[in-house]
């Protein structure tokens, strides 16, 4: 005996059929065959979820490099990846190496 055929049967004994069938109603409308599959919408929300983890990745590398190349001292952009790739020990390169990045990745 299901849940709903408790309910008419419940329903039928206390004299309120109508109310009983209806709600036995409600509840057969809200069972799931087993048949279908449930992951038909899983897939389109796995994709859309890694899109948007790839998207905001991209995002963040480009604000942590713009966050090396900005701040305070007159320093170029050109300045700045010479002062990362290729260090001399001048004023420059002590700004970028020892102040900015630490603060990029700190953040």
């Amino acid at each position: 005996m299901t849940r709903s055929d408790d309910l008419r049967a419940g329903a039928a004994a206390a004299g309120g059929a109508g109310v009983a069938i209806e709600a036995a109603a409600s509840l057969d409308s809200l069972r799931v065959d087993p048949a279908t599959p449930v992951t038909a919408g899983r897939a389109d929300t796995a994709v859309k979820r890694t899109q948007v983890l790839l998207g905001l990745t991209l995002l963040l590398g480009l604000l942590m490099v713009a966050s090396i190349f900005v701040g305070s001292g007159d320093i170029g952009i050109g300045e700045a990846w010479r002062s990362l790739w290729n260090p001399a020990g001048s004023t420059t390169d002590v700004i970028v190496r020892d102040y900015r990045v630490p603060r990029t990745l700190l953040a």
